[in-house]
């Protein structure tokens, strides 16, 4: 099994969680909204329910983000790891695990912040 499928197997409940909760929060905010016009002759309601909506939406599009950018790195690691140049493994191999991990963790913040800026609008 290659390590994509075998990460998804490994992770599936997170990643199911995740989806849940990003969909539940995106349902939530427009559920939010909609009550936010039907009754919005309310000043509270006219304040209020808009911020919360559009901050549930937001986190919800933080989520997705974080989905996406997880399922290209999964995609993407082995081949960084077998095609990025001839002597990556060379390299890798010579790093400590300390280098590694901040290599890893460099990386996956990388992923994040390209998927955040792509799920901005």
């Amino acid at each position: 099994m290659n390590s994509f499928l075998k990460t998804l197997h490994t992770n599936w409940r997170d990643i199911t969680a995740f989806i849940l909760i990003g969909l539940g929060l995106a349902v939530l905010g427009g559920l939010i909204d909609y009550v936010s016009a039907l009754f919005g002759k309310s000043r509270f309601v006219l304040l209020v329910l808009p911020t919360i909506s559009n901050y549930l939406q937001g986190f919800s599009k933080f989520i997705g983000a974080s989905l996406t950018a997880t399922f290209v790195w999964m995609l993407l690691w082995p081949t960084v790891n077998s095609f990025g140049n001839h002597e990556f493994q060379d390299g890798w191999a010579a790093l400590t695990l300390q280098q590694k991990f901040a290599t890893y963790i460099a990386l996956i913040i990388a992923a994040l912040i390209a998927a955040a800026l792509c799920f901005s609008r």
